[in-house]
């Protein structure tokens, strides 16, 4: 096993040598790459927003994974709390489905241990239990939620890509509003009913009994068609308001007129 003295990377996957076959290898590798890349897609939103570089320390089973020189030092430390308190646990905000995911695939391969910075996490059933557990709804009230339709199921399992979060939510509907999904697929939509939250605060689903499309781009007005909407009428009657001069009172006394910076200078 390596000891902090060993750790020369941002984030490390380290493999045990006794009785790896290839295809343990092999799927490790794969898991390691596909975390990385879920970690930074729960921080940045897209995973090409950073680049990793892995290199195998010599003598070892250290994969160690460092990013481009020219990426953020903030992003690159938000990605290793992600990391950091998501083996630990505790779901912050950005934690996702596609972490678990992945630290699920390494735990099935003996004495794996994932490195942040020098500490040492083993990866577990017992972690990813752990994990997935911090990802459960914890409570639920009536809202919507807005995004795009991204996934469509014959089990009335639906998907709403969340831009806000970065993240898809799932969405069941009434059997009613299933053949009118079609039509909706990769639409902008707003969801309402029950949404489902977990205990930080980020929706995990959403029991829909509407779904309503957002207008299309050439069904929106155009600047044509707002163009004199503040009609002069519309405007105030003092003359101060118009020019940009308002009127400061404090305490019932009054105090001279002041121009704002709208007005410009005199």
């Amino acid at each position: 096993m390596a000891v902090p003295s060993d750790i020369d990377a941002q984030i490390t996957l380290e493999l045990s040598g006794e009785s790896l076959t290839s295809g343990e290898l092999r799927k490790s590798i794969d898991a390691f790459d596909g975390l990385l890349g879920a970690m930074t897609r729960s921080v940045c939103r897209d995973d090409t927003s950073v680049e990793w570089f892995v290199r195998v320390k010599h003598g070892s089973l250290l994969f160690c994974a460092d990013p481009e020189e020219t990426a953020d030092p903030d992003v690159i430390d938000e990605i290793k709390l992600v990391a950091r308190r998501s083996l630990e646990g505790r779901p912050p905000a950005v934690h996702s489905d596609d972490v678990v995911k992945h630290v699920e695939a390494l735990s099935g391969i003996p004495k794996t241990r994932l490195w942040v910075g020098r500490e040492g996490h083993d990866i577990t059933d017992d972690v990813c239990r752990t994990m997935k557990a911090a990802l459960r709804p914890a409570y639920a009230i009536p809202g919507s939620v807005e995004g795009r339709l991204s996934t469509l199921s014959e089990h009335r399992d639906l998907a709403i890509y969340e831009p806000v979060w970065g993240k898809r939510i799932g969405c069941a509907v009434p059997d009613e509003l299933l053949d009118g999904m079609r039509h909706l697929w990769r639409r902008r939509v707003t969801a309402r009913g029950v949404v489902h939250y977990r205990s930080d605060g980020v929706p995990a689903r959403i029991d829909a009994e509407s779904v309503e499309p957002f207008p299309d781009d050439d069904e929106l007005p155009s600047h044509m068609d707002v163009l004199g909407i503040l009609r002069a009428e519309q405007c105030p009657n003092d003359p101060r308001d118009v020019i940009g001069i308002r009127t400061v009172s404090l305490s019932g006394s009054s105090r001279k007129p002041t121009r704002s910076k709208r007005a410009g200078r005199s």
